[in-house]
């Protein structure tokens, strides 16, 4: 392959050089060509790193540069039908958010989370339109977000999810895997919440105790009085009075598109 084809950044040069190349001798031979078109396109995109990209200077880079190609090569296939379904100015889009998503993979710090990039830039492919601003959204979300925080939303968001046997099912098995604390859990709840991806229910439920609380201390008001009364013998029993207070969490609306296109690896319209 000459030096103008690998400087082109697109999806279709993915396609082009998989295609030339069996997916097991590319496993096999580690960094290939496709790792250098990554290479290449990344010291294009990035004004002043090209140095450091093209020379492999940072264990980082390359380590990142041959998980995107691991993913990509065991997904080519299915990113095939949906690249050629599509008009030009549709595949020139794909074009566009496979460039958001190699320019945030490259520079992702956890290695396993490099697969959700791969997973919204496949599951983002098969819309009839992508709008760059969502694009943008989730992917600056996803790189804001931890291993463990995305563990938590796979706890809330199991039943959006197309995985057969998640091993996620309930709170524990998050402190088990990523070995924390409840206290540590809550924290991460408390950050998605702020993420947006997560709702609380307190507020809710303390506005209903709240009313309950002021119905009960009426209650007890007029329970005084009527034992103050000399003329009263009987008196009403009182009512036991129960908090609905609950912590509870729930996904947002965003939260649930964040699963359906990022998290989830076979999303289909």
């Amino acid at each position: 392959m000459d030096k103008d084809t690998r400087k082109r950044v697109g999806t279709e040069i993915v396609l082009e050089v998989v295609a030339e190349q069996a997916a097991d001798v590319i496993k096999e031979q580690g960094l290939t060509v496709l790792g250098e078109i990554l290479t290449d396109a990344v010291a294009s995109m990035v004004p002043g790193l090209g140095g450091a990209v093209v020379s492999y200077r940072t264990a980082k880079l390359k380590r990142n540069i041959e998980e995107i190609e691991r993913l990509l090569v065991g997904r080519v296939d299915e990113l095939k039908d949906i690249f050629y379904s599509k008009s030009v100015q549709q595949q020139s889009d794909i074009d566009r958010l496979y460039e958001h998503m190699l320019s945030n993979a490259l520079d992702e710090p956890q290695r396993e989370k490099i697969e959700y990039f791969i997973n919204g830039f496949i599951n983002i492919a098969q819309c009839e339109t992508i709008n760059e601003d969502f694009v943008l959204i989730f992917y600056d979300l996803l790189r804001e977000l931890r291993l463990v925080d995305l563990t938590v939303l796979k706890l809330y968001g199991r039943f959006y999810l197309n995985e057969e046997n998640a091993e996620i099912n309930k709170y524990d098995d998050v402190l088990s895997k990523h070995n924390i604390t409840y206290e540590q859990y809550n924290l991460v709840r408390q950050n998605l919440v702020k993420k947006g991806v997560l709702t609380s229910k307190t507020d809710l439920t303390l506005e209903k105790d709240l009313k309950a609380i002021e119905e009960a201390i009426k209650e007890l008001q007029n329970y005084a009085e009527l034992i103050t009364n000399p003329k009263k013998n009987k008196y009403p029993r009182l009512k036991s009075l129960k908090l609905q207070y609950n912590d509870r969490f729930e996904l947002t609306k965003f939260g649930r598109e964040f699963i359906k296109f990022i998290i989830n690896a076979n999303y289909l319209e």
